[in-house]
């Protein structure tokens, strides 16, 4: 992992007033399409690279980003020696490309290269983050168009250095790893009368010390194959009653999407007693019984929580 040293002063710039006056941005005053292409082709022909190899190579790179490390253990990501590479994701929103039909971004990355300045053409602090759009590597490969002198700009000569820096090291991309074998989740969703909690505790198989001051009661899913109706006093739920509820009730598809989920049941559950007074981040590699947990069980909340394993569940759940 590089040691970056980068100046003071980089974290306290206007980032939010610079993005939202330069997006949808693609040209300075005064600048053209054609005439900024035709600038930035020939700093490409000066290092002889093509602008499919910038595209490719920006790809690549962001291509290896971990999203299972970014919901379980957030922190920048490594990808290169001496490169540093984190995200921005916007939920609500995205951008469409105007020179390229059907191009599109919601993410913005943030590339540090241990050494070099910014690089992007305009508005950043120098010693700030590169920032690229996710949509730049496909529309530079196909229309060699950096964008001008505005918020997104790629200077090509920072482009080349990070193309030479990805062919150099040969990044791989990221493939999560998909099971089954899972704990699919861990929440605190239990009914006022506590049915769930007291199910699991008289029916407890184990008990284990998971973490210090966390303790995990394990009981056998058969108590509740299908779980419990938070709702309706904690019920336990039974076909009779699920076949009453709007999601089946619904016709031919209703009963056939019944028979479906009722060929899932639950293996065993889990009752997390978390007395540390705060939330517990479980680690990339935590497991429990010797089965990993979901990409999006990052947590064991404070106080007591439960969890299942169905490994009949027919989605797949991402562990790595």
């Amino acid at each position: 992992m590089s040691e970056f040293r980068l100046k003071s002063g980089y974290e306290t710039f206007d980032y939010t007033t610079a993005y939202r006056t330069g997006n949808g941005v693609y040209l300075a005053e005064g600048q053209t399409f054609d005439e900024v292409v035709a600038k930035d082709r020939a700093i490409l022909e000066t290092h002889g690279v093509t602008q499919e190899q910038i595209g490719a190579s920006l790809g690549k790179l962001f291509a290896t980003w971990n999203d299972f490390i970014e919901i379980r253990d957030p922190q920048p990501q490594y990808p290169l020696p001496g490169v540093m590479l984190t995200r921005q994701v916007y939920l609500l929103g995205q951008e469409c490309c105007p020179y390229v039909p059907g191009l599109y971004s919601g993410v913005n990355w943030h590339v540090f290269v241990d050494g070099m300045r910014n690089g992007n053409k305009a508005v950043h602090p120098l010693d700030g983050p590169t920032f690229v759009s996710e949509m730049m590597p496909e529309m530079i490969a196909k229309t060699g168009f950096f964008e001008g002198d505005v918020f997104f700009g790629i200077d090509p000569s920072w482009a080349v250095a990070v193309h030479k820096l990805v062919e150099e090291h040969d990044p791989q991309p990221y493939v999560p790893t998909l099971t089954k074998e899972a704990w699919d989740y861990v929440h605190k969703k239990i009914s006022k009368e506590k049915t769930e909690i007291d199910d699991i505790f008289t029916n407890r198989t184990e008990e284990i010390d998971f973490a210090p001051g966390i303790w995990a009661f394990i009981a056998p899913g058969e108590i509740a194959p299908w779980g419990w109706a938070q709702w309706e006093g904690g019920q336990r739920k039974t076909p009779k009653a699920m076949a009453k509820s709007s999601q089946f009730s619904w016709g031919e598809s209703g009963k056939k999407r019944l028979e479906k989920f009722l060929e899932t049941r639950t293996e065993a559950w889990c009752m997390f007693v978390n007395r540390t007074g705060e939330d517990f981040r479980l680690q990339p590699d935590a497991t429990l019984l010797g089965i990993p947990f979901d990409k999006y069980v990052s947590r064991i909340p404070d106080g007591v929580s439960y969890g299942r394993y169905m490994p009949d569940r027919p989605a797949l759940k991402q562990i790595a």
